[in-house]
């Protein structure tokens, strides 16, 4: 259907472009006067169009089917994957959410872990992962601890918490 589309809309504007010119170039021998102005805005207009026609066409043109076949894992030997999603006090339902979509990718659950790493250490966010993972028993929370006048490297800190919190897990890293 793009195709079609973008067909119809250049064809459409090339119609309202022709007719402009016509309408000028008619005023011009009716009123036999040249008017120096519609053809700077002709001409402003065809330049503003320009861009926009090469880029349907190109769009239309690039509309294209797949060339190969989407892979899909057969069987149950997989690689383990950790999944860490990182926060910092934000909303515990965003978190959930986002860790409840997680947990319901089409992986198979004892390969598959999703870790919510919170630096935060919220202790709402921590009660709402238990709850999770009584239906998800592949979603772990986990908050590092901070010591006071030591560097925690923000995010990267998070992160290398979280690494070292999965290597402890039953499954191993």
């Amino acid at each position: 259907m793009a195709p079609l589309f973008t067909i119809a809309a250049m064809g459409g504007y090339f119609t309202y472009y022709a007719f402009r010119i016509y309408f000028t170039v008619d005023a011009q021998r009716t009123n036999h006067k040249t008017y120096a102005m519609a053809w700077f805005f002709i001409a402003a207009e065809f330049l503003v169009a320009l861009p926009s026609f090469f880029h349907q066409m190109y769009s239309m043109l690039a509309f294209k089917g797949r060339k190969r076949p989407q892979l899909r894992l057969v069987g149950e030997a997989v690689p383990t994957v950790d999944a860490f999603i990182t926060c910092c006090k934000e909303d515990v339902d965003v978190v959930i959410d986002t860790a409840r979509a997680a947990c319901d990718v089409d992986y198979p659950q004892d390969r598959f872990r999703v870790v919510v790493l919170d630096d935060g250490a919220d202790p709402e966010l921590k009660k709402a992962m238990e709850d999770l993972s009584y239906q998800y028993p592949n979603a772990y929370y986990f908050a590092r601890v901070k010591v006071k006048g030591q560097p925690h490297h923000a995010k990267a800190g998070n992160l290398i918490g979280g690494t070292d919190f999965v290597t402890k897990l039953p499954g191993g890293p």
